[in-house]
């Protein structure tokens, strides 16, 4: 594992180194520019106060600026001399690199875009430029030689950090790219879930409606038993009531009956000579005596 980092780091550095050159070679810095931004530097170093209080006195002029800036204005005067401090040393070495990169990703931490780094590169570079004529007007040759320096070293200095700017801003975007398609990946999944149980709750309910529906029907079923039962109780009922109506009718056909074989017979001891048409009359009547009697037993049995 430590080799492996060691390796990363060690390949890191050497894509650093190569870039560098890269860049400083496009530029056309040499040694001879170094000479130059260092010999400049002894012009440029006391004038840099008043230089700073200008540009920052023009860059609180944007109210975008101003509120970006706020009251943080003697620390950045500082940071400011430190670092024009590194450019005009002419060695463009790694602390060179490694602060111009710390500015990219400053500026797009806090949102400056590259027109306002630009533009206020532009009012640095015309001051300085100024510099460099009062006091090489008299050089014409030389003059040329410490702009061109300067144009080189300040041209490397924004290249980088909007390089830097861009590759941060890049990484920003892609990250909430993660982010995005994280959150879409795990809302997918959760969709997924929640559909499988509402899938299982729904035939969860498909089943239970299909029990409710079973028993519904069953009920139906024993509903109609039941009033086809009551049907045949109601049948019943009134077919008892009917026999016990006829039955009670018989009996009291046949009490009439008996009360009047009892006054014909009665009348026919008395009159036995005088009505054998009565007693035939009796005889009749016993017989439909016979008849109810058997009435009687057949509803009973």
């Amino acid at each position: 594992m430590n080799t492996m980092t060691h390796s990363s780091i060690t390949a890191n550095a050497a894509d650093a180194a190569k870039d560098r050159e890269i860049r400083m070679r496009f530029m056309r810095i040499d040694a001879k520019t170094g000479e130059l931004l260092r010999e400049f530097w002894k012009v440029v170093e006391p004038a840099l106060p008043k230089l700073l209080e200008g540009f920052y006195h023009h860059l609180t002029k944007e109210p975008q600026l101003a509120r970006m800036v706020g009251s943080d204005i003697p620390r950045l005067k500082t940071a400011q001399g430190t670092h024009w401090a590194r450019l005009f040393n002419g060695r463009f070495d790694h602390e060179y690199m490694q602060g111009v990169r710390t500015i990219g990703h400053i500026h797009n931490k806090i949102g400056l875009e590259p027109r306002w780094y630009i533009g206020g590169y532009n009012f640095v570079l015309s001051q300085l430029a100024a510099l460099a004529v009062s006091k090489y007007r008299w050089k014409s040759g030389h003059l040329a030689d410490i702009l061109t320096a300067m144009n080189c070293a300040v041209m490397l200095d924004m290249d980088i950090a909007i390089s830097v700017y861009q590759e941060a801003m890049l990484a920003d975007r892609q990250k909430q790219q993660d982010k995005l398609t994280a959150a879409i990946h795990e809302f997918d999944g959760q969709m997924k879930i929640a559909l499988e149980t509402v899938g299982g709750s729904a035939a969860k309910l498909q089943n239970s409606a299909n029990t409710l529906a079973s028993n519904a029907d069953e009920s139906s079923r024993r509903s109609t038993a039941v009033a086809a039962a009551s049907e045949l109780a109601s049948t019943n009922v009134q077919t008892v009531a009917s026999a016990t109506e006829e039955l009670s009718s018989s009996v009291l056909e046949i009490g009439r009956q008996v009360a009047e074989s009892t006054r014909i017979a009665g009348k026919a001891v008395e009159q036995a000579n005088h009505s054998s048409t009565t007693i035939q009359s009796l005889a009749t009547a016993a017989q439909r005596i016979g008849d109810v009697v058997e009435l009687i037993n057949t509803i009973a049995g």
